[in-house]
């Protein structure tokens, strides 16, 4: 069975999650991942961009099905219903908003 995440990832998608689904996914993210992530963060534009929390640091989490070489950070595998993904978590700094930029309308 296909995750909401890994369907999202493959979705062509121009607008916005509802609340709904942005919840829903917050909560597949954050059960899967193992931290919680902001719902109202979220956007889909090829890969997965979401803001989330682990203890007193803010990242930024990015979940494709490759790895990227665009974003710098930690990155490991997360199983989404059998489906592997990569995780890659942003720091703070610098680097992070320059290589956001451009995935982002």
């Amino acid at each position: 069975m296909t995750s909401s995440v890994v369907s999202l990832i493959d979705s062509i998608r121009q607008a916005p999650l509802s609340e709904g689904e942005a919840r829903a996914t917050s909560q597949e993210l954050s059960h899967r991942c193992g931290f919680p992530v902001y719902d109202k963060s979220i956007s889909i534009q090829g890969s997965l961009f979401f803001l989330g929390r682990v203890r007193d640091q803010k990242f930024l989490g990015v979940i494709s099905r490759e790895p990227s070489s665009k974003f710098v950070g930690e990155t490991r595998r997360v199983d989404f219903g059998g489906t592997q993904c990569c995780l890659t978590l942003c720091p703070q700094d610098t680097a992070t908003p320059v290589a956001l930029r451009p995935a982002l309308p």
